[in-house]
C-alpha cells in the first residue's frame, strides 16, 4: 500500500465506524424507546386478541394458538394492556407472527423467513437451500409446502449443501415416481454418488423423522436403471425387498451385489449359505434353523 492510499483508509476507516455506530446507536435507541418490551406478548384489557411485539417495535398479531406456544411456554406470560398503551406500537407490515423458535420441524419441511426469499428443506437437520425456482420445482417440492418461520428457527440450524440443479438431490430426500406406489431415500455411497434405496415400510420414514406429506413425486423414470439387492452375508443371494435403485453404469456399494435372476431372495439374510438348502422347506435356510 503506497502512502496515498494509506491516508485514504485511515481516513474512510472512522466514517465506517462512525455509520455502524449510528446504526447499532439508531437500533439501540428504538429498542429503548419501544412503549412495551419488545418480544413479549400483550393483549387489550377485555380482549382475547393476543399481540407480539418484533424486535423493530411492531405490533404482529397472533392468529394461531400454536403459533404462540412456538414462541412462549405458558398464557400466563400475556401482559394486559390498555388501548392506549397499544395504540402506540404501529402494525407490522406483515399482518401475522411466523412460526417461533420452539417449534420443532421434522425432516422434509420446507420453511423460509418472511425478510427474504431464500426457501430451505430440512435434511439431516440441516438447511439445504434452493438457489433457484427450477431447482424447487423440477425436485418436485411444492409452493404450498413452505411455512414461514422466524428468523430464530433458521439460525438453529447448520446451512448445508445448497440445490441448483433439479437433477441432483440431496441425501435423506424421500421420493416416488408418478407410475409406482414405490417409495425410496435416496442416500451417497463413500465417493459421494447418489442413489436410491427402497424404503420397505413406513417404518423406515420413521426413523428419519420424516415428513409423510412431504414426499416428492417424480414423472415416470425414463433413464435406465437396474437393481442391487442387499447381501450383508456375500453368499449372492440378495435379500427380498431390500434394494436400491440406481443408473445402469453404477457398481453397486458395499453390502450390495448386482440383481441375478433367482437370486433375489436369500432364505438366511444373514449368515453365509450359498446352496440355500432348506431341508424341511420352511422357507428359512437349515443354517438359519440351527
Amino acid at each position: 500500500m503506497n502512502q496515498k492510499s494509506a491516508l485514504r483508509f485511515f481516513w474512510v476507516l472512522p466514517i465506517i465506524f462512525l455509520a455502524g455506530g449510528v446504526f447499532l446507536f439508531s437500533k439501540q435507541a428504538q429498542t429503548e424507546t419501544c412503549p412495551l418490551t419488545v418480544k413479549k406478548p400483550y393483549r387489550l384489557e377485555n380482549s382475547k386478541s393476543v399481540y407480539y411485539i418484533s424486535s423493530d417495535c411492531k405490533k404482529r398479531p397472533i392468529k394461531n394458538p400454536k403459533v404462540y406456544f412456538s414462541y412462549f411456554n405458558s398464557w400466563d406470560e400475556v401482559k394486559e394492556v390498555s388501548y392506549k398503551q397499544l395504540s402506540l406500537i404501529p402494525d407490522h407490515h406483515l399482518g401475522f407472527l411466523p412460526w417461533g423458535p420452539r417449534k420443532y420441524f421434522k425432516q422434509g419441511s420446507v420453511i423460509k423467513s418472511p425478510d427474504n426469499n431464500k426457501v430451505y428443506v430440512i435434511l439431516g437437520n440441516r438447511l439445504h437451500q434452493f438457489l433457484t425456482e427450477n431447482s424447487f420445482l423440477g425436485n418436485g417440492y411444492r409452493w404450498e409446502w413452505i411455512e414461514d418461520v422466524s428468523n430464530e428457527v433458521i439460525l438453529q440450524y447448520t446451512k448445508d449443501d445448497e440445490i441448483q440443479d433439479p437433477n441432483e438431490k440431496p441425501e435423506n430426500v424421500v421420493l416416488k415416481y408418478d407410475n409406482s406406489p414405490e417409495v425410496f431415500i435416496i442416500k451417497k455411497d463413500n465417493n459421494g454418488n447418489e442413489y436410491e434405496e427402497y424404503a420397505k415400510s413406513m417404518d423406515d420414514l420413521e426413523k428419519l423423522d420424516y415428513r409423510e406429506d412431504r414426499i416428492i413425486v417424480l414423472p415416470k423414470k425414463v433413464a435406465p436403471t437396474q437393481r442391487f439387492y442387499a447381501d450383508p452375508d456375500k453368499d449372492e443371494y440378495g435379500t427380498a425387498g431390500d434394494y436400491i435403485v440406481v443408473d445402469q453404469n453404477a457398481t453397486p456399494p458395499s453390502g450390495y451385489m448386482n440383481w441375478i435372476s433367482g437370486h433375489d431372495n436369500d432364505n438366511c439374510p444373514n449368515i453365509y449359505n450359498p446352496d440355500q438348502k432348506d431341508a424341511d422347506k420352511d422357507g428359512k435356510g437349515d443354517v438359519c434353523d440351527l
